[in-house]
């Protein structure tokens, strides 16, 4: 568009340094020179790194919407990715799952081992999640102890799913049920979940979010690690399971 139309462009891209890594350049430039019959003949310009910009952007963006301790997402980026999942049912017509995940005992965890030890099992629980995701879903750390996973594109039939969720809800439970090595010590915990189905943008991301911390408090009730589901959105149905076998 420059050579054909005139006026100034910038351009900004990676360009792959001999040693195999990228680096961010800055490509700016317009036509100054035509030939007698209108052909471009000379364009002026110059081509820097930006770089060390880029880096401040990232960091930036990484501070804004990710966790630093675990590098999840955090509370801000996780509301935004749940808003966009119940944009999503209500074009498609499926239904997703929001799950809310807590570490029993991890303030006596951390009065007994210390902060530091506590951050490491943090980090261990986070990447443990990552294990459990599918492409489309979002885990994230909420604050403190308590992590929030969504689930999306279950399906269009409520107990289809809520059979589809609670099979991943187990899985997070089998996957935190294994002790963690923490250097040399050795722990094992149990985990709560709450976890509720959720329509379209009509469910409401507040409404959401306060059923899956109601059944995740029902779930701390129980003894060791236990999971619960309800799905209700917009008053329309009611639905809860029990724990689905191994």
């Amino acid at each position: 568009r420059c050579l054909s139309e005139g006026g100034a462009y910038l351009l900004e891209y990676r360009v792959r340094h001999a040693k195999g890594h990228y680096l961010w350049g800055a490509d700016r430039g317009r036509l100054v020179e035509r030939q007698a019959d209108g052909a471009p003949r000379r364009v002026v310009g110059c081509l820097k790194s930006v770089e060390e910009r880029r880096r401040v952007d990232e960091d930036v963006y990484r501070h804004a919407y990710f966790d630093l301790l675990t590098g999840l997402p955090n509370r801000r980026l996780f509301f935004d990715r749940l808003q966009r999942a119940t944009a999503r049912n209500e074009r498609n017509g499926h239904l997703g799952a929001l799950m809310l995940i807590d570490v029993d005992g991890f303030r006596k965890f951390n009065d007994t081992y210390g902060h530091a030890m506590g951050d490491v099992l943090l980090i261990e629980v986070g990447s443990r999640l990552q294990e459990c995701l599918r492409l489309q879903d979002t885990v994230a750390r909420l604050g403190g102890d308590e992590f929030a996973f969504v689930l999306e594109g279950l399906a269009e039939q409520a107990e289809t799913a809520a059979n589809s969720a609670v099979l991943v809800g187990n899985r997070v439970l089998r996957m935190l049920e294994r002790p963690f090595r923490l250097g040399t010590l050795t722990y094992e915990c149990s985990t709560s979940i709450g976890m509720t189905l959720f329509a379209g943008v009509e469910d409401g991301t507040d409404h959401i979010l306060k059923r899956a911390d109601l059944a995740m408090h029902d779930a701390k009730a129980v003894p060791g690690s236990a999971l619960k589901i309800v799905y209700q959105p917009a008053g329309a149905l009611s639905l809860e399971l029990p724990q689905a076998p191994e």
